[in-house]
């Protein structure tokens, strides 16, 4: 019997809607056995993540987003008695130092600078070790990594 992370979808928060889709498509190509959901906005993550008291298997949040900073919504989750524990991966352009640590300090498990790889995503995922993750392997996973 699957426990019900197995079945919770990965949110992907992303306003760049290149972006947001590369993500996902590559999420979905790591063979996860969750569903890959992409969010475009601030307001419609806040709105999933906080006040509907959804409760995802991993967020991937970018870190700027067009009206809120990633960090409020992340300050918000982790404020959220439903969400303790989601792990969070956070992406940006940026390097600033202040950004990372404060992401850290809100206990994101990964923050990946964009532009973001499939290679990439995929060492974070299998580096969370969680249950729900399902990798693809050997040949497979080579020909995604170069195509």
């Amino acid at each position: 019997m699957r426990s019900p992370a197995e079945h919770a979808p990965v949110v992907v928060v992303d306003s760049d809607d290149e972006s947001r889709a590369f993500i996902v498509s590559c999420l979905e190509r790591v063979n996860l056995r969750n569903p890959v959901v992409g969010v475009g906005d601030a307001e419609e993550a806040q709105v999933l993540l906080v006040d509907e008291g959804f409760r995802p298997a991993l967020v991937v949040l970018d870190l700027h987003l067009e009206t809120q900073s990633g960090l409020e919504i992340l300050r918000a989750l982790r404020a959220a008695p439903h969400s303790v524990g989601v792990p969070v991966v956070m992406l940006t352009r940026s390097e600033q130092e202040k950004e990372i640590e404060e992401a850290f300090n809100l206990g994101v498990f990964a923050y990946l600078v964009k532009p973001v790889g499939f290679t990439a995503l995929r060492e974070v995922v299998t580096q969370m070790g969680l249950p729900w993750t399902l990798l693809v392997a050997g040949e497979k996973a080579e020909e995604l990594e170069t195509g």
